[in-house]
């Protein structure tokens, strides 16, 4: 260690190897590569006991101190602390004041205790600059919840191409047989036990309920997290380009997670996107065709000549605003979370420290261009899917388009289509962010906190608890008590017969509308006169004339039931327009019955 002039009781540089035992040179450095808590720009320096320990282990031979020569053990640990502070010390770059610049070391400290090291012993290295990964992003309980995210929205599909792949066969199959409108007439049955209910249906029909009754509650639930993890994104930029850049002469800074969090913000944020515009490419139009028969139905009626909306409009805007914020936030997203990585500003200079970083596991020139693509796929794309999609639903206005056979088989086809392309991106998306998460555990070691199960980490696997809850709750006891759980005093849902017909599934794109659509019936009066109301699941059309089947009828369409129950509704087929006189009667698509 003796340069010919200072610390002559020490050996010199050429004895030494501090590459010995890289275990103990992993723990002094990473010591010495921690941020000063009171000048996060500054370093804390080393540990005395370590910096001894690693003096020790560099000299040669079976019995290290006999080259202290005749320096007792205190007088040698001395000698040696003196050492570090003249090499790691040695001279000052700065103002005369001392307030602002830096120590460096001496070149030859530089290159036998820190780089040689560092090259020899990467893996050491890379624990104790500690790039870490954010807990908050991919911690433990938080990617658990990811990967029961990305099974549901899989299953939730899987269950609809097969619900949507039976009423096609179902409505081929049953097409011609159609030749007669047939009058429903009938309320809510009311099982007596668990048995009674179960026996109704086949394990896979509710199998189908439980999964068309709980959509709305798992689309609801991941719009609203992918809304607050692209919020959090988009602070975690701000943050990131405020911040300021590391003083030290490298391009992240030690014990941090600033290294990767702007990639896995931004990875967690859109895979977040995905699974919402897989379940919103399933979420049919309740009301569909049949509120749109049935208004211009009322409005000729009344001689108004006008159309009300179909029921459920509302919440059916509320669901394009969401995908329209999604769609904005995502996209600032994009073009803000390049910018607030520590090395933005060295983005285009070949040779950056980021590159020659054997830490770095986000990536240097590759990452740059990537992040440049994905700025013009988050413009063109969702451009693209709104310019076919309102083709295929409106055909633009021009008279016989939207009608044509061709386009209206491509709507189904192109719902299913676009839900299992978000299918595929998320899953890509997802096994690229599984594999980055696990490169930055490897590379950074016991410094990740990632795999550590804290508090938030197990409060993050609860945001999917209500819909698996709902799902069950509606498997086990029917799709009827599930709805009825949500409505309140007086209404009721009641499952009816949808009558299937070809044209249905080309008339919504296959996923509307819902047997099971929930609406309250006129007031009628029972024999004693008491005003009683029935909620009824209404088909798809309701006919101006109703059968009457032997009862009296009510001005309103409904049957008086002689012994004083409440009246009952008449359903007809949906393929049949019994004003119109003919059998059967192409729907018309109408925008706001298609469900996007």
């Amino acid at each position: 260690m003796s340069d010919g002039v200072h610390f002559l009781d020490l050996p010199p540089w050429e004895v030494l190897n501090f590459t010995r035992n890289c275990t103990l040179w992993g723990d002094w450095v990473g010591v010495v590569l921690t941020p000063d808590p009171g000048d996060p720009n500054s370093l804390i320096g080393p540990a005395t006991w370590s910096s001894l320990a690693l003096f020790i282990s560099a000299l040669p031979g079976d019995d290290p101190l006999q080259f202290l020569g005749n320096l007792s053990l205190s007088e040698a640990f001395q000698e040696i602390s003196k050492w570090y502070s003249y090499n790691m010390y040695y001279q000052w770059e700065g103002s005369d004041d001392f307030q602002d610049g830096g120590w460096n070391p001496n070149e030859n400290f530089t290159t036998k205790v820190l780089s040689e090291p560092a090259k020899r012993c990467p893996a050491e290295f890379c624990q104790a600059a500690a790039y870490v990964g954010n807990p908050d992003l991919t911690g433990i309980g938080v990617f658990l919840s990811y990967i029961l995210e990305a099974v549901l929205s899989s299953c939730y599909l899987f269950a609809f191409t097969v619900w949507h792949i039976k009423r096609h066969f179902k409505s081929k199959k049953s097409g011609s047989q159609h030749d007669a409108p047939i009058g429903y007439v009938g309320e809510k049955a009311k099982p007596t036990g668990l048995r009674a209910r179960l026996s109704k249906l086949s394990l896979t029909q509710r199998t189908l309920d439980a999964f068309r009754g709980s959509l709305d509650s798992f689309l609801s639930s991941a719009m609203l997290i992918s809304l607050a993890m692209l919020c959090a994104s988009l602070y975690l930029d701000v943050q990131g380009m405020n911040a300021p850049k590391p003083s030290f002469n490298v391009a992240f800074p030690f014990h941090s997670s600033a290294a990767y969090d702007m990639i896995l913000s931004f990875l967690a944020s859109c895979f977040s996107v995905f699974p919402v515009m897989l379940l919103y490419a399933l979420k049919g139009s309740r009301s569909s065709a049949a509120n749109n028969n049935n208004n211009n139905h009322n409005s000729n009626k009344d001689g108004s000549g006008g159309e009300d909306k179909p029921d459920g409009v509302h919440r059916l805007w509320m669901r394009r605003s969401v995908m329209l914020i999604l769609w904005i936030l995502g996209t600032v997203e994009v073009y803000l979370s390049p910018r607030g990585n520590p090395d933005y500003d060295d983005r285009n200079i070949p040779d950056t420290q980021a590159n020659r970083d054997p830490c770095n596991k986000r990536g240097g020139k590759d990452y740059w261009d990537a992040m440049v693509a994905v700025e013009v796929v988050v413009i063109v794309v969702p451009l693209l899917w709104i310019i076919v999609t309102t083709f295929l639903v409106t055909g633009f206005g021009i008279p016989g388009v939207v009608n044509n056979r061709w386009i209206r088989k491509w709507r189904s086809v192109w719902r299913l289509g676009v839900a299992w392309v978000n299918l595929v991106i998320m899953w890509a998306v997802f096994f690229y962010f599984a594999s980055l998460r696990l490169a930055i555990v490897r590379s950074a070691g016991i410094s990740d906190a990632q795999n550590s199960w804290t508090f938030g980490q197990v409060l993050a696997l609860v945001a999917w608890v209500p819909v698996v809850a709902e799902f069950f709750y509606i498997f086990i006891w029917g799709i009827e008590d599930g709805l009825d759980s949500h409505m309140p005093s007086g209404f009721e849902v009641q499952r009816v017969n949808s009558g299937l017909l070809p044209y249905h599934d080309d008339a919504d794109g296959g996923f509307g509308p819902d047997p099971y659509e929930m609406q309250q019936g006129p007031e009628v009066t029972d024999r004693k006169g008491v005003a009683s109301s029935t909620v009824v699941a209404e088909p798809f059309m309701q006919m101006p004339e109703p059968y009457r089947g032997g009862h009296e009828s009510t001005s309103e369409g409904h049957l008086a039931d002689p012994e004083g129950q409440p009246a009952l509704q008449t359903y007809y087929p949906p393929y049949y327009d019994h004003s119109a006189g003919q059998n059967p009667q192409e729907p018309r698509q109408h925008f706001e019955s298609t469900g996007w």
